[in-house]
């Protein structure tokens, strides 16, 4: 099976690639643009990866079916400058969305989202330059909150949980504990 074309030209196995002393990925003696791609034994589809003057830009994976000859997409990442930057989005087998975040310079950055394969929305987080900053909730695979948690920023490059609410599926509150940041538990009122 054949990848997307792309870029105007066919694309070629991964493995015909080579890589220059300074990390760009040639063919031909060329700085590579256009879509590299990989198959399993069997001749299914594993990945393809797109090239934009020997810099990697996508990334798509692909599920490795043994008795399905159909490429299953995986998942399918941005790339700038060898990291992940943009959206970055995944799927179940069936091809129901799993999961999608934004990434910049390789950190998570922005919303990140998980759904159970039934479509509900399994957990919904918050980063800021890789780090959990804000509301984390998670549901039931029914649909009810069932967690909340409460993260606030320390520093730069961490946070700490300063708020934690876990619920039944009626909507009750099973337990509710706050800390400040040092880690000590405090009042929630």
């Amino acid at each position: 099976m054949f990848p997307i074309l792309c870029f105007g030209q066919k694309p070629i196995l991964f493995d015909s690639l080579t890589v220059s002393n300074e990390g760009i990925f040639m063919y031909n003696q060329q700085p590579f643009n256009g879509i590299a791609f990989a198959n399993n034994k069997s001749g299914v589809l594993l990945y393809e990866k797109d090239f934009e003057n020997g810099k990697e830009i996508k990334n798509r994976n692909y599920y490795a079916a043994i008795t399905d000859s159909t490429p299953h997409l995986k998942f399918e990442t941005q790339i700038k400058d060898g990291k992940r930057n943009g959206l970055r989005k995944g799927w179940y087998y069936s091809g129901k969305l799993k999961f999608e975040g934004h990434f910049k310079k390789g950190w998570n950055n922005g919303i990140y989202k998980n759904w159970y394969e039934n479509g509900n929305l399994e957990k919904e987080s918050f980063f800021e330059m890789g780090v959990k900053v804000g509301s984390c909730k998670n549901w039931s695979s029914s649909g009810k909150l069932i967690k909340d948690r409460y993260y606030q920023k320390t520093t730069p490059t961490s946070s700490k949980l300063v708020k934690r609410v876990k619920y039944l599926e009626s909507g009750e509150i099973i337990s509710k504990e706050c800390w400040d940041t040092e880690g000590k538990n405090i009042s929630c009122d």
